[in-house]
């Protein structure tokens, strides 16, 4: 069943101002030069994933720079590590959180899992299985440089969810185009 969203255009209104997007324009590499932009774009998005957002799923694991920008989307997602501060909630906090910047699948596994995934640019729909590769090696810099890192399971899913944004590819679609 289909709930439609609260406000046009808009999909969650969450802390500092950030307006989560469906996004629908292709992102692109980010250059030297944006980086100021990434700095402050990313803080902006740290500071709203420690609060709760409205809909199915009130807590963000990783938001990408297209879900939050139409005119120019740049190639970075901010991902968080959490923590249980009272034995009951789970809390985010903010040296945990990582910006992600121009990330590449470098190789992924030939095995595949269908896994169950959510978007913050759906915030009042069901979770969808999707079909996503176990393992993936990722090169993408962050602002303390370079990376190369093996990521497993549900961090190799979250990965391709998010480089799936980049293309301005939703999981929805890629739901869809599956069940055909």
């Amino acid at each position: 069943m289909n709930i439609k969203h609260p406000t046009e255009g808009v999909l969650a209104e969450a802390h500092a101002g950030l307006r989560v997007i469906i996004p629908k324009k292709p992102s692109r590499p980010v250059r030297l030069t944006d980086l100021a932009r990434v700095w402050k774009d990313s803080s902006r998005i740290k500071l709203a994933m420690m609060n709760p957002f409205p809909g199915r799923y009130p807590v963000a694991f990783s938001i990408a720079h297209p879900q939050i920008e139409e005119s120019d989307p740049l190639r970075f997602f901010v991902v968080g590590n959490a923590r249980f501060a009272d034995g009951k909630k789970l809390k985010w906090y903010f040296g945990g959180m990582r910006t992600i910047i121009n990330p590449q699948i470098i190789w992924k596994s030939e095995t595949t899992t269908r896994y169950k995934e959510a978007c913050m640019s759906f915030p009042f729909e069901a979770p969808k299985k999707i079909n996503r590769h176990n393992v993936v090696v990722i090169k993408y810099w962050t602002f303390l440089g370079p990376r190369t890192k093996k990521f497993y399971e549900e961090r190799a899913q979250m990965f391709q969810h998010e480089i799936d944004h980049f293309h301005g590819v939703t999981l929805y679609e890629r739901w869809k185009k599956k069940k055909r």
